[in-house]
């Protein structure tokens, strides 16, 4: 099975998803905050369930990314979001989200894993001394990637 197969339409859905975002925010990059963003727009996503539950207002994440992610009107942007590069945290994060689904033992690679890949990426991209929106957001909460991890994980044995 190839990689490629390994992925489901919820995991296709966020990427297609991700690149219209940054798209639509005028950014020449596909970043983790846009994967964030598109997981947090549906409310009945595990990453907004995960958020909630955690006590963590998915809302105000989605509006705190949106205010650090840099807008430019035009400048470097693709004609069209399946043009869009991705940054080096981006392609991390969904290297993390492998990870993540082969740690659970799981064949498929999702959403959920994508979105615990997003937020761990922020404190481990090394060399780098700035962390990701999404994983600072949910540090100064109290909330730790693997509050996330354990909440979805519990919530995929109760589905």
């Amino acid at each position: 099975m190839s990689m490629q197969d390994r992925f489901t339409p919820g995991l296709h859905a966020a990427i297609d998803g991700a690149a219209d975002e940054a798209h639509r925010l005028g950014n020449d990059s596909i970043s983790p905050a846009h994967f964030l963003l598109v997981m947090l727009g549906d409310t009945k996503s595990p990453a907004y369930r995960a958020l909630a539950g955690l006590n963590a207002d998915p809302e105000a994440m989605k509006a705190y990314l949106r205010e650090n992610l840099t807008t430019s009107p035009g400048q470097n942007v693709p004609a069209t979001a399946k043009e869009m590069f991705w940054t080096p945290r981006a392609k991390h994060s969904l290297e993390l989200s492998v990870e993540e689904a082969r740690l659970e033992g799981s064949m498929h690679i999702d959403a959920r894993h994508l979105f615990v890949g997003a937020i761990l990426q922020g404190n481990l991209v090394s060399g780098d001394d700035f962390p990701g929106f999404g994983y600072k957001y949910l540090h100064e909460r109290g909330i730790a990637p693997g509050d996330i991890r354990t909440y979805l994980r519990k919530q995929e044995k109760t589905e």
